[in-house]
């Protein structure tokens, strides 16, 4: 009999309930040194080599999903190996994740833009702009900035118009 809790919720709140399970249960240092083995696909990424850094990455996935910086880099490789489908995966586990990273919406835009899927990408997009919207202006904690003045004019001549300082005839034309 399959398991109906696991089919019955969406692909996000499993990753989700898998993530809180294994935070409680003490996997988080079997994620950090899982770390390392990573770092490789990011070196082959950098290199311009995308086509392995993918094979590399995908090989680590089913022990270092949900690790955020595991999923941005899946991301970014997938993306520049012109795999956005799997791109979308990897960042959607990074929004639940951090639901409050505007840039993670972002990518997850464009990433399901070139997808084709134009609804999750209107809805990351939207998702993205709101939290920019609740993100408070930074504050100054030194003195007030002072309003910006003007320079003193310029002693002399001031500028004119070409046309105006051309000498003009009044004579009829022949």
């Amino acid at each position: 009999m399959p398991n109906t809790l696991a089919t019955a919720q969406p692909p996000a709140r499993r990753w989700a309930c898998a993530l809180l399970l294994a935070g409680g249960l003490g996997a988080g240092p079997a994620l950090a040194q899982s770390a390392p083995a990573w770092a490789e696909g990011e070196q082959l990424l950098s290199a311009g080599d995308t086509a392995g850094a993918c094979r590399h990455l995908l090989a680590l996935e089913p022990q270092s999903a949900g690790d955020p910086a595991f999923d941005a880099l899946l991301a970014r490789a997938a993306l520049a190996c012109g795999d956005p489908q799997r791109a979308v995966y990897a960042l959607r586990r990074l929004v639940v994740v951090q639901p409050r990273h505007v840039a993670h919406w972002q990518q997850l835009a464009l990433a399901a833009a070139a997808a084709g899927d134009a609804r999750g990408a209107r809805e990351a997009r939207q998702r993205a702009h709101a939290l920019q919207a609740e993100a408070p202006l930074p504050q100054s904690h030194g003195a007030p900035i002072a309003p910006a003045r003007r320079p003193p004019a310029a002693a002399g001549p001031t500028w004119k118009p070409r046309w105006a300082t051309t000498a003009t005839s009044t004579a009829p034309l022949a």
